[in-house]
């Protein structure tokens, strides 16, 4: 049996990481609090567990791990603030983060080089995972979209280049770099929910893989990727706010807002019915919602000291800020950690030989264990800044007086003012739904009121939805037209013997 894997918990107080019989943290790292009511920053864990990158609002830093004294290997500044989902490669050569604005970004890890900054959503990216694989992001969003990317598109092309990172965003402002590439192009671009994405999760089998979802409209899916075919829905009676795939894919697990984790078996689900959970997991009211969940390996003991082998383990973050160790099959509970401050509480799983748990000495495991850890304290490079539009607009303005750029510019905003006002119908209708409860059918003299406003917000946040495609489709085409003049004018520079743009 492999021994248990340890607990990383990020919290607004925080990093904790729990062995499996531990009852307070064996190692803690102080983190800048996050503004009053905001989440805790968004983290990514290198493939071997020895390096954490944590992406608050004021910069991207990195620390080893375990933390050696609290000290960080490397700041950056952030390409903007703030970013809200973070993962790393799986080979560990990539770095993708999501911010609140629907951008996305893929670092290269080794040099700290911003490879692509692209426009992911409309609305804000919620969620972002690499597939097992490494051959694709996905990322989720606000505006009730997943799309897969795939990685070939995101990192074959040439960095951006211009000194715009480290040692708290310096830069030399006078060697700006060209703006970025044209947008990468989604492998596939689905649409299971017509309300924000609000988790994600993505099986194993690379970019087609399957997804479960989760979403303010009170329900989860599992659908398959790249085909958007569906696989099921689960009919849940509190709003979802965290998934997790089992062990061995055959079943789901979704954690909710009311505190239960429900489980369902993927083989129950059918396209066109929704289906209930076959069980749940309930913790005492006073955890308040599941932030998130995450699931051993298979051949993984249970992360709490035993009782979850064959990797049927489940370990649950909470809004009080506890963190329990379930044994889903008896239903118990086998470990509650202590907890972070109130709120929301992210979590991960340490490889053995990183999280404390060594393995014997001499062997080629302890020097492998001892090479990951030399490579991890060493300071890696910081990750370049994006060029932002305002800092390119007035060199772009200068070289055409102003005409063409000021036009596209012009027509842009007002898109984004349309796509603004429908996004506010969008939000009325989620606050319909979250006033009127999640339908459950009528009744035989007649449909509730609660139930029919709740359908008729369902259906208005639909049809606002279908103007949003509309509407992102025209932004990228102004973009496309905005990226044409950029070029337009790179080779008139050149022409000019310039080189660059003025400053």
């Amino acid at each position: 049996m492999t021994p248990p894997y340890t607990i990383l918990s990020l919290g607004a107080d925080g990093v904790h990481l729990h062995g499996p019989a531990d009852t307070a943290p064996r190692h803690t790292l102080a983190l800048p609090a996050p503004p009053p009511g905001a989440p805790p920053p968004p983290f990514a864990l290198t493939h071997d567990g020895a390096r954490l990158y944590v992406f608050p609002p004021g910069g991207t830093t990195a620390y080893a791990v375990p933390p050696r004294g609290g000290a960080p290997l490397m700041r950056a500044a952030p390409p903007e603030r703030p970013l809200v989902a973070a993962a790393a490669s799986p080979c560990g050569s990539w770095l993708a983060a999501g911010a609140a604005s629907g951008r996305a970004y893929v670092w290269d890890a080794p040099s700290g080089a911003l490879l692509r900054a692209w426009d992911a959503h409309y609305r804000g990216v919620t969620a972002l995972v690499w597939t097992d694989d490494g051959g694709g992001v996905v990322t989720a969003g606000g505006d009730g979209l997943v799309a897969l990317w795939p990685t070939v598109g995101l990192v074959a092309t040439r960095p951006l280049a211009g000194g715009h990172g480290g040692g708290g965003g310096g830069g030399d402002a006078a060697a700006l770099p060209p703006p970025p590439l044209a947008p990468p192009t989604a492998l596939a671009t689905l649409s299971p929910h017509a309300l924000p994405v609000s988790a994600m999760a993505v099986g194993s089998g690379g970019v087609s893989a399957r997804l479960l979802t989760a979403a303010a409209d009170g329900g989860a899916r599992v659908t398959h990727l790249p085909s958007g075919a569906a696989v099921g829905s689960i009919l849940l009676p509190s709003p979802a706010s965290a998934v997790a795939w089992t062990a061995d894919e055959a079943g789901a697990y979704v954690g909710c807002a009311d505190g239960g984790v429900r489980a369902v078996a993927v083989d129950a689900l059918h396209p066109a019915v929704p289906v209930a959970p076959s069980s749940a997991l309930r913790a005492p009211t006073s955890a308040g919602a599941v932030t998130d969940l995450v699931v051993p390996p298979v051949g993984v003991g249970g992360c709490g000291g035993g009782g979850g082998g064959g990797g049927g383990g489940l370990v649950a973050a909470y809004a009080d800020g506890s963190v329990r160790v379930w044994a889903p099959a008896a239903g118990a509970v086998l470990r509650l950690y202590s907890r972070h401050a109130a709120g929301r509480v992210r979590l991960a799983l340490l490889p053995p030989a990183v999280g404390g748990h060594p393995p014997p000495a001499g062997t080629a495991a302890a020097a492998a264990a001892a090479a990951v850890g030399a490579a991890a304290a060493r300071p890696p490079p910081p990750l370049a800044r994006m060029v932002t539009a305002a800092e390119w607009a007035p060199q772009l303005g200068a070289l055409d007086g102003g005409g063409v750029t000021a036009t596209a510019a012009a027509a842009t905003a007002a898109a984004e003012a349309r796509a603004a006002a429908v996004w506010a119908a969008v939000d009325t209708a989620a606050a319909a739904i979250g006033v009127a409860g999640t339908p459950s059918g009528g009744a035989a003299g007649g449909e509730p009121p609660a139930v029919a406003a709740a359908a008729a917000a369902t259906a208005a946040a639909a049809a606002a939805v279908e103007e949003v495609v509309a509407l992102r489709a025209e932004v990228a085409r102004l973009c496309r037209d905005k990226e044409q003049l950029a070029a337009a004018g790179r080779r008139l520079c050149g022409l000019l013997g310039q080189g660059a743009f003025p400053v």
